[in-house]
């Protein structure tokens, strides 16, 4: 496995340097079909988006057809690692680990092309473009049809929330449901001097936000678990601040494990907007959008990966609690059975607080891609 790091590192460390955003990843598309071009067992590379690539392997034997999925996407962060290798797009950064997940990805295929007589059946590697903006890009390249006829996707995601070395592969509920709502009131506006006139909407929707953010306490069963998140709000003109606005409009998120409790939440939100906005002259919209449903691994999928890897993970292959963050993976789930992973590149010495996903001072250990690598190998190994 060694001898397919040092590209890997640099293949990583170029787009980390060189990040795009969502639907964007055109020069990132790009780097990726020149690397596969350099491989002599590719039997196909699709298109089904702009800027997302399908490399196909057929080993002509009979086994398997399996899919491994990396996303390409970074984000609209100003990056602060001071690292030699940081971003140099201003205002652009790969904050959530994307960058290293592509490199794994590429890495994993250069093994494939070194070992195809060794395997069976035929590969899908998919590089995905669009992770980071709903409803993500997983869902075109299921609409596109290229994916038919898998026996099941693999995908991992690297985390700093374990050590080089670990890895999380659970069974059953991995992520959230995630779900978006707006609310949109309309009323009078009037002078601030004389509220006592009009409608003072950012009033309401200080009220509004204190009852939202307590529906996971005082409005659900405490076994039932959700997190609701107000985190956009407008009205007025910051140059007229002696004028109530008119409008006002507040967005958030809803995560829940279970889609009947985030339809519990959303009549909550709709019934506390209606009810403040009935004590005033105020018009008021509720609308909803779904954004990526749970990634839920399939039980049989996840446990023949599990007594695979075990092998050589032992006691660092986990099964933590599941996360309250979305993923578009679970769109996935649509076509064939799936199963994702989380890669720990925090440093195991690291005692201190380390930086999240989506920071702007987000760095991984890249020790840890080694170990992405190895389970991209080892899923490769049940395509028999």
């Amino acid at each position: 496995m060694e001898a397919y790091i040092p590209q890997m590192l640099a293949d990583r460390r170029y787009l980390h340097a060189h990040p795009e955003l969502s639907f964007q990843e055109f020069a990132t598309a790009r780097y990726v079909q020149e690397e596969l071009r350099r491989l002599r067992h590719l039997s196909a590379c699709l298109h089904p988006t702009e800027t997302s690539i399908i490399a196909v392997f057929k080993t002509g034997r009979p086994g398997k057809k399996i899919g491994l999925r990396a996303d390409m996407d970074a984000l609209p962060i100003e990056e602060q690692t001071g690292l030699p290798f940081a971003s140099q797009i201003p205002g652009i950064m790969h904050a959530c680990g994307h960058d290293a997940h592509t490199a794994m990805l590429l890495a994993a295929c250069r093994w494939i092309d070194d070992h195809i007589a060794t395997l069976s059946g035929d590969i899908y590697c998919i590089f995905q473009h669009a992770e980071e903006l709903p409803p993500g890009g997983a869902q075109a390249l299921v609409d596109s049809d290229f994916l038919a006829g898998l026996d099941f996707i693999y995908g991992q995601h690297v985390t700093p929330n374990l050590p080089v070395g670990q890895v999380d592969l659970k069974i059953g509920s991995v992520t959230t449901n995630t779900d978006y709502f707006q609310i949109d009131l309309h009323g009078p506006g009037g002078h601030t001097a004389r509220p006592d006139q009009g409608v003072n909407l950012l009033s309401v929707a200080s009220h509004l936000i204190q009852s939202i953010h307590q529906i996971p306490s005082q409005a659900l069963h405490p076994q039932e678990m959700a997190a609701v998140t107000c985190s956009f709000i407008q009205s007025g003109d910051a140059h007229s601040l002696n004028v109530m606005g008119q409008s006002l409009t507040l967005s958030g998120m809803i995560r829940t494990f279970e889609r009947s409790l985030t339809e519990k939440v959303q009549e909550r939100i709709e019934q506390y907007v209606e009810h403040a906005c009935s004590l005033q002259d105020i018009h008021w919209q509720v609308s909803f959008e779904q954004g990526a449903r749970a990634v839920l691994n399939d039980a049989a999928l996840s446990q023949e990966i599990r007594q695979h890897v075990q092998t050589w993970l032992g006691e660092n292959l986990l099964m933590k609690p599941p996360a309250m963050v979305g993923k578009d993976f679970s769109a996935y789930q649509q076509i064939c059975p799936t199963s994702f992973a989380l890669i720990g590149v925090r440093k195991s010495s690291a005692v201190e607080e380390v930086a999240p996903l989506h920071s702007p001072y987000f760095d991984l250990d890249e020790a840890g891609m080694e170990f992405g690598l190895k389970m991209l190998v080892s899923v490769l190994e049940l395509s028999k």
